[in-house]
């Protein structure tokens, strides 16, 4: 899998799995022309490079913001690691074991 683009950048290559889950990733996750930031992730071929292509509006670990396209990161963390989708992962280690179906 090549690299994405975001790992040429410094700021970005600071960026950990828990700036990405407690949300302060200090990425702009703000919508744009009157969408908001997971409509115009959705319209992007490839979601992770999509959130990780935001502009930094501080230095990781600074300031609480949510942004959507953290999770979206996390999760292809977890597959790229895994080696198969994280949402199989989550079915059958969390998910199935609790009995939810849906």
């Amino acid at each position: 899998m090549p690299e994405s683009p975001a790992a040429q950048d410094p700021i970005k290559r600071r960026l950990t799995l828990s700036h990405m889950l407690i949300m302060p990733s200090e990425l702009a996750c703000a919508g744009n022309r009157g969408g908001t930031f997971l409509q115009a992730m959705e319209q992007s071929p490839h979601w992770t490079d999509f959130a990780l292509s935001r502009e930094e509006v501080g230095q990781p670990g600074s300031t609480f913001t949510y942004c959507a396209g953290n999770m979206q990161v996390v999760s292809a963390v977890l597959t790229r690691s895994l080696g198969e989708p994280a949402a199989d992962y989550a079915q059958s280690e969390l998910f199935g074991p609790l009995g939810i179906t849906h």
